[in-house]
């Protein structure tokens, strides 16, 4: 086979390998592969190896192949850039955990954006900077854990529910719709509870028929779930040690050390009382009880580990049933009610779980007219380590006051800068969080950065 011949074998070969109607795809099919730009400037170092190896009249033709697939590789990825969305800091990212291995075709996903979980502030606060988070869901419930924050929320007053992920608190991604199940086409999939557990996050959830589920993560992202120790409404709390939930019947809760295996443990009462408040306080926990019949007594337990309980001393108030407990740093608060709509509502703290007394420190007390006279003015949230009350001090009219506590006894005012959510805007919520708070209402969120004294 002579020089001529050869040379024009060669470039045959090479005009059907990079025909213009084939290249594209393949060169498509390449980039996605590597994904890198190492693997086209391989294939160029690869094909300039092969060519020294020709005769010197082959270099030219072989140069000019050499361009051309640099330009295709060039044009494919631009074209294959264009119209594709960039990540941002709420997308839906996550993938649902299904359990089954993706088709390998699958596009990944766009990731949470990288941040740091906060530490817990320990100095003293004086205020908030409050600040709005642009696109961030209303939000409905935090649960805090080790990782950062699992919330429920809405895009829209009138959208569903969907469950939401941050590291911070401040830049929130959607997890996928099948997440606890709110995907149920009747909107009727509800959260009703959830907690930290050691290193991970519990989520309790009750579904259209009734049936309640426990969901368990270990990140956040991929999620399992069983049918709940429990029937009925949970009130759970938990800590590095474990968690406790209450079981909607009797004088129970149910414990869990590994966060997976449950055990049911009797309290000291009557068949008649049912526990249905519970808080983690230190590396212990409390519960109340809100079912007495009105004649009778609240009661309230205390444990250093969440299997031996002992009763707690609770001030004499017939008819009073606890409905809420929150532990600060150095102490709890509670609140009671008694008799029909209104009612009367009642602040307690503890300075340990081990007596309950009525306490007059609620910085709000209850309505004294207008629709509502005699409900709480106030509503209350804590971390474990903070108690944050907010409310209009008494009546329904005027701006929201916002006052913190480490032990529900002693209350400071907060002092609010920046661009606050206005007592006007409906549904407000208020979240302790590690290093400030979070306000949502109906049209978004907010963040308060604290500042210490």
């Amino acid at each position: 086979m002579d020089e001529s011949e050869l040379e024009a074998r060669l470039s045959r070969r090479l005009h059907g390998r990079f025909d213009g109607g084939v290249a594209p795809r393949e060169l498509r099919d390449a980039v996605h592969e590597s994904m890198t730009s190492q693997k086209a400037a391989g294939v160029r170092r690869l094909t300039r190896s092969s060519l020294f190896a020709l005769p010197r009249q082959l270099l030219a033709v072989a140069a000019v192949v050499v361009v051309l697939v640099i330009a295709i590789v060039a044009l494919a990825g631009r074209q294959d850039s264009v119209g594709v969305p960039q990540p941002s800091a709420i997308a839906s990212a996550i993938p649902s955990p299904s359990g089954s291995t993706p088709p390998a075709s699958a596009t990944p996903s766009p990731s949470q954006p990288v941040s740091t979980v906060p530490p817990i502030s320990t100095a003293a606060w004086s205020g908030l900077n409050v600040h709005e988070l642009v696109g961030a869901p209303a939000i409905s419930m935090i649960v805090p854990w080790s990782g950062g924050y699992v919330a429920i929320g809405q895009t829209s007053a009138a959208g569903p529910l969907r469950a939401w992920l941050s590291v911070d608190g401040r830049a929130w991604t959607e997890l996928p719709a099948t997440t606890f199940g709110l995907d149920d086409p009747t909107n009727n999939t509800f959260v009703v509870a959830g907690t930290a557990c050691a290193a991970g996050v519990l989520v309790g959830t009750e579904d259209a028929s009734g049936q309640d589920f426990l969901w368990a993560s270990s990140d956040g992202r991929t999620w399992s779930h069983d049918v709940a120790p429990w029937g009925g409404r949970v009130s759970m709390a938990g800590g590095s040690g474990g968690a406790v939930a209450t079981t909607g019947s009797g004088p129970a809760i149910e414990f869990t050390s590994d966060c997976a295996s449950w055990q049911r443990v009797t309290l000291a009462g009557l068949s008649t009382v049912q526990v249905t408040a519970v808080a983690a306080f230190g590396d212990g926990y409390v519960a109340l009880d809100a079912s007495s019949p009105d004649t009778s007594q609240p009661h309230a337990w205390w444990s250093t580990d969440g299997q031996h309980w002992s009763s707690a001393t609770v001030q004499h108030a017939p008819g009073d049933q606890f409905t809420q407990v929150l532990a600060g740093a150095s102490g709890l608060a509670a609140t009671s009610h008694a008799g029909g709509t209104p009612g009367r509502e009642t602040m307690w703290t503890s300075s340990d779980g081990h007596a309950w007394n009525i306490s007059t420190a609620d910085p709000f007390g209850v309505r004294a007219g207008g629709e509502g006279v005699g409900d709480p003015a106030g509503s209350f949230t804590g971390d474990g380590t903070r108690l944050l009350g907010w409310g209009t001090n008494g009546d329904a009219v005027g701006s929201a006051e916002y006052w913190l506590s480490s032990d529900g006894q002693h209350w400071t005012k907060l002092a609010i800068a920046g661009n606050e959510p206005t007592s006007s805007v409906g549904g407000l919520q208020a979240f302790v969080m590690r290093d400030g708070v979070l306000f949502s209402t109906d049209s978004g969120s907010w963040f308060g950065d604290a500042v210490t004294k």
